[in-house]
């Protein structure tokens, strides 16, 4: 009778670990086919360093090597819904599932995204409204 249920205890386990597998596997796939792209191009600026997560996500996609002056990034994101707030000079918070992320902005950096200046603005970024979006961000001197 024990080697019944030790049996149906395994078949559980692997029918359990299955799904759990299958699960992040189709949400893998979910997000890569859903993600949103946003070319980021640097008009003048240090090298910029984005942000990538230490361990690979589905659906996320961060250039590893900086983006050179007057060279173009390409970040790949599932198509989130951010608030943006560049209210306040030097800084700038954006909001993803309500946690604020502040980002420093340099007096002499100008961001704009899809054509909006980033500036003395709030606004909310729906990513999933098209596919391609485009993040200028361009420095002059003080």
């Amino acid at each position: 009778m024990h080697t019944t249920h030790a049996k149906s205890s395994a078949y559980i386990s692997v029918l359990i670990i299955g799904v759990i597998l299958l699960t992040i596997i189709s949400l893998g796939v979910w997000t890569h086919t859903f993600a949103v792209t946003i070319l980021v191009t640097n008009k003048k600026c240090d090298p910029i360093h984005l942000p990538s997560p230490r361990v690979p996500l589905p659906g996320i996609l961060v250039p590893r090597d900086p983006i050179s002056a007057d060279e173009q990034g390409i970040v790949k994101i599932p198509p989130l819904t951010l608030q943006i707030d560049a209210m306040h000079p030097d800084v700038m918070v954006v909001r993803l599932f309500d946690v604020p992320i502040p980002i420093t902005i340099p007096d002499d950096v100008i961001a704009s995204f899809d054509g909006v200046r980033l500036v003395k603005t709030e606004m909310t970024l729906r990513l999933g409204e098209k596919p391609v979006h485009t993040l200028f961000i361009s420095c002059h001197e003080k």
